[in-house]
C-alpha cells in the first residue's frame, strides 16, 4: 500500500497568503533603501553658503534693528548688524567661525564690535530643518523655529 498525502483546499490559500505577504515586506523594504537619507553635512555647507536675514515670519523680526549675515565657503562669517531696520544706520561687524556638524549649524563669535551683543567666544548651536534656495528653518537649541531668508539686502517691514 502506498501512502498519498492530499493537500487540503486551504492549504494553497495559506501559501499564497504568506508568499504575498513576503513580497509586501520586501516591496517595503526595498522602497525604504531607495529613499535619499537627511542631507549629508557637506550638503548643508554649500547650501549655507551666501548672504541671509531673518524672515518676517520669524518671532525675532519685530524685536530689533536689521542685519546681514554672509556665510563664506571657507568657514568664516560676517554679521553686518544695524541700528535700525531699514539699515540706513552706520551699523557694526561681528565676525565668527562657521561649520554644518551632525546637521546643526555651529557658530563660535570670533570677534565684535559690540561685544555685550555678540561676545567673543560665544557658541550657537541650531539644528537646520530645511533650507533651500530662497531660505531656511533653523531650530534653536530652546526649541524655538527661527525663519531665515537668502538676501543680501535687509528686509524692510512687511
Amino acid at each position: 500500500m502506498i501512502a498519498t498525502t492530499s493537500l487540503s483546499p486551504s492549504r494553497p490559500r495559506a501559501v499564497a497568503r504568506l508568499t504575498g505577504l513576503a513580497l509586501l515586506v520586501v516591496s517595503v523594504a526595498v522602497g525604504a533603501a531607495s529613499r535619499p537619507g537627511p542631507p549629508s553635512d557637506s550638503d548643508l555647507s554649500r547650501a549655507m553658503v551666501g548672504s541671509w536675514v531673518i524672515d518676517p515670519r520669524d518671532p525675532a523680526f519685530e524685536d530689533g534693528p536689521g542685519g546681514i549675515s554672509t556665510y563664506q565657503s571657507d568657514g568664516t562669517l560676517e554679521f553686518k548688524g544695524f541700528d535700525d531696520r531699514g539699515c540706513s544706520g552706520p551699523g557694526y561687524r561681528t565676525r565668527a567661525r562657521w561649520g554644518i556638524r551632525g546637521g546643526n549649524l555651529v557658530i563660535e563669535v570670533t570677534a565684535s564690535e559690540r561685544p555685550n551683543l555678540h561676545r567673543p567666544g560665544t557658541v550657537i548651536v541650531d539644528k537646520v530643518r530645511r533650507i533651500d534656495s530662497r531660505g531656511a528653518v533653523l531650530e534653536s537649541g530652546r526649541g524655538v523655529l527661527q525663519y531665515r531668508r537668502r538676501q543680501a539686502t535687509c528686509v524692510e517691514q512687511p
